[in-house]
């Protein structure tokens, strides 16, 4: 469909068959209930992230210090079993020692014929025995062993006195000393290993729980900042909307009272003709009347809908509603303006929120009509032409002077404007709305003179 207006009264024409677009009532109940819905949507990854982190670092704080108690348990206990071991080497030691008094009492007292010395002898062979006896009781489950060998320390007591030093007795007692040794050895390198697996867990707890915990406390934070952007470029859209629909208002003013003073014309007429009787003329120019108060209703009801303050809501839209709603609110032209707006009734419906395209169609088309100040042309055509890429495109084609080449390497950046008193937001905001909706918007020149400004959105 296109709308050609070159003239005051083509603009007109444009305007009421926009108008008569039918318009899409949103009552404040279903804002509520979509705003409701859509709760569950605004947890955002880094939000749920933020939280699992904290969450994580909470449970491995628990498990890391019931982790701990268990292994200083355990390493109490092998430090218990290492000192026993050591203490059972110390009183093996002992028996061998008096072992040796013996066999060196017997030895003196064969050489020079003593019997102190024999009583020396078996005085060092009992003490031998008690020993035996304490490690019996120290370590009972080699109570057969050490048995064992007390029954040859007796016999080799008595085999003293005949010069016969070793029955084996020594062996035997210098063989468990050995095991017992190797035990004490393994104990102890058991223990040093868990002392270092101890404080390397420790340290590793120390550090991954604080940190997981920090990762999670900056997330959420992140999020509250991310969350907070989203607020305030919210409000910089709605006060940008203000800020168009500010320019435009004497305009839609001027536009909305056409209709009202045709339906009051038409109610004058129909009072008259109700006087005379004429039921079928009064019939016609009441249905006239109601026509002109729809058409006035339906601007109204789009330009608040346009400027409300409102939560995002996305929904499939006809690109060509978008293009004609879009050319409604930008209101009447100058005379020697041609707006041509052609959009395909049957394109696929795009998935977008419908004032947010609208916004960047306002901008678009308010912003190349002004570049086309003073140009001996003045001619913008907006289309919207399917994609092979399951994508929807908007493109609106001016012929003014075209843009600087400083400017357009940095177009759709914040603050950078070409008018004399742009806020420089308009673009960025557009740019902002499309990379939302999964899109890309670009500049480019006209071969004709101009610039053409595409966008791409894709289809629901």
């Amino acid at each position: 469909m296109s709308i050609h207006a070159s003239h005051p009264e083509d603009v007109d024409s444009a305007m009421t068959l926009a108008a008569r677009l039918p318009p899409l009532p949103i009552s404040r109940g279903k804002l509520r209930r979509n705003a409701v819905a859509a709760g569950p949507r605004d947890i955002s990854s880094q939000w749920l992230l933020g939280i699992g982190a904290i969450v994580v670092a909470a449970i491995l704080f628990l498990t890391s210090a019931l982790s701990l108690g268990v292994m200083l348990d355990h390493l109490r206990e092998q430090m218990q079993r290492v000192e026993h071991v050591q203490t059972v080497i110390l009183q093996t030691h002992s028996v061998e020692e008096d072992l040796e008094d013996a066999k060196a009492a017997a030895r003196y007292s064969l050489r020079h014929g003593g019997g102190l010395e024999m009583d020396l002898v078996r005085i060092e062979g009992r003490n031998a025995a008690r020993g035996l006896g304490a490690l019996i009781s120290i370590v009972p489950d080699e109570a057969a062993t050490l048995k064992a060998i007390a029954q040859r320390i007796d016999g080799q007591v008595a085999a003293l006195s005949s010069g016969i030093e070793d029955n084996g007795a020594s062996r035997a007692i210098a063989a468990f000393r050995a095991k017992q040794s190797a035990a004490y050895e393994d104990s102890r390198a058991a223990v040093d290993r868990n002392i270092l697996f101890f404080i390397a867990f420790a340290s590793a707890m120390a550090l991954i729980g604080p940190g997981l915990g920090l990762v999670g406390v900056m997330l959420l934070q992140r999020e509250r900042s991310s969350r907070r952007t989203r607020e305030m470029q919210k409000e910089l859209m709605h006060v940008q909307r203000l800020a168009v629909m500010g320019e435009t208002a004497a305009m839609l003013a001027h536009e909305v009272s056409h209709p009202l003073t045709a339906a009051g014309n038409y109610l004058s007429a129909l009072r008259r003709n109700s006087a005379k009787g004429d039921t079928v003329k009064a019939g016609e120019l009441g249905d006239r009347a109601a026509q002109q108060i729809h058409r006035a209703a339906t601007i109204l009801h789009r330009l608040r809908r346009f400027i409300e303050k409102r939560d995002t809501e996305r929904g499939p839209v006809a690109p060509e509603a978008l293009v004609h709603d879009a050319v409604a609110l930008v209101g009447p032209l100058d005379g020697d303006v041609t707006l041509i707006a052609a959009a395909d009734p049957d394109l696929p419906d795009v998935a977008v929120d419908r004032i947010q395209i609208q916004q960047v169609l306002v901008n678009l088309i308010r912003n190349a009509i002004e570049a086309m100040q003073g140009c001996e042309v003045r001619r913008l055509i907006v289309t919207a032409t399917a994609l092979p890429s399951s994508e929807v495109e908007f493109s609106l084609t001016d012929t003014g002077r075209g843009l600087p080449a400083d400017v357009a390497a940095k177009l759709f950046q914040p603050f950078v404007s070409t008018k004399k008193d742009g806020m420089g937001v308009g673009l960025s905001i557009c740019r902002s709305i499309i990379a939302a909706h999964r899109g890309a918007i670009s500049a480019e020149p006209n071969p004709q003179g101009g610039t053409v400004f595409r966008f791409r959105l894709p289809v629901a």
